[in-house]
C-alpha cells in the first residue's frame, strides 16, 4: 500500500510539473519580441533574426501587437530590410542540410535563385535523420525485446515493477521514434517535389 501511495504522489507531482512547464512555455510563446526589444525598435535586426530564424513574415504582426502594448510602433520596411537579409543567410545550402538533420519545418521561403540548392540539402539532412532515427528504434526495439523476456522470470516485487517501468519507457521512446520517423517522411515527400 506504501508502494502505491509513493507511485500515485511521484505521479501527481509528474503531472503538475508539465503542467506548469506547459504553462510557461504557452506565456513565453505569446510575446514574439520582449520589452526592451520593442523601447529599441532596432526592426532590421528583428526582422534578419526572423529571417534568419525560417520564420515567416507571418510573425511581424504579432511584434507588431506586442509593442504596441509598450506603447511602441513597428517600423516595417525597415522589418523587412532585415528579413529578407536574414532570409537569404537561412537559404544557404550549408544551413539546408542543418535544418534536415534537426528535422525543422522547412516553410518556403527561400527566394526561387536559393531554394533549389537549399532543398538539396535539406533533403540529404533529412535522410541522414531517418536513418539515425532508424537506428534508434532498432536498439531501442532490441531494448525492449530483452525486457519482455526477462520480464515472466523476475520475481514478484521492485524488480519486477522495475521492469514493467522500464518497458513502458521503452514503448514510449518507440511510439515517440515512429512519431519523428513519420514527420521526416512527411517533410521529405512534400519539398523532394520541389527539387
Amino acid at each position: 500500500m506504501h508502494q502505491i501511495m509513493n507511485t500515485n504522489t511521484v505521479t501527481k507531482r509528474a503531472i503538475f510539473g508539465l503542467i506548469a512547464i506547459m504553462l510557461i512555455s504557452t506565456l513565453a510563446a505569446c510575446a514574439t519580441i520582449n520589452k526592451q526589444d520593442c523601447l529599441q525598435g532596432n526592426w532590421q535586426a528583428t526582422g534578419f533574426k526572423d529571417g534568419t530564424a525560417g520564420r515567416t513574415t507571418d510573425r511581424f504582426p504579432l511584434h507588431v501587437k506586442a509593442c504596441a502594448k509598450h506603447g511602441v510602433t513597428a517600423n516595417e520596411p525597415r522589418y523587412l530590410t532585415g528579413y529578407q537579409a536574414g532570409v537569404e543567410n537561412y537559404c544557404q545550402p550549408q544551413n539546408g542540410i542543418k535544418q534536415g538533420i534537426q528535422y525543422h519545418d522547412y516553410r518556403g521561403i527561400c527566394p526561387a535563385e536559393l531554394e533549389s540548392a537549399f532543398l538539396q540539402q535539406y533533403l540529404l539532412g533529412l535522410q541522414q535523420a531517418r536513418r539515425q532515427v532508424l537506428r534508434e528504434h532498432q536498439h531501442y526495439d532490441h531494448k525492449l525485446h530483452s525486457a519482455r523476456l526477462r520480464h515472466p522470470r523476475l520475481t514478484a516485487g521492485e524488480k519486477k515493477d522495475d521492469n514493467s517501468r522500464r518497458i513502458y519507457r521503452l514503448r514510449n521512446k518507440l511510439d515517440s521514434l515512429k512519431t519523428d520517423q513519420f514527420s521526416i517522411d512527411r517533410k521529405i515527400n512534400r519539398w523532394r517535389r520541389r527539387v
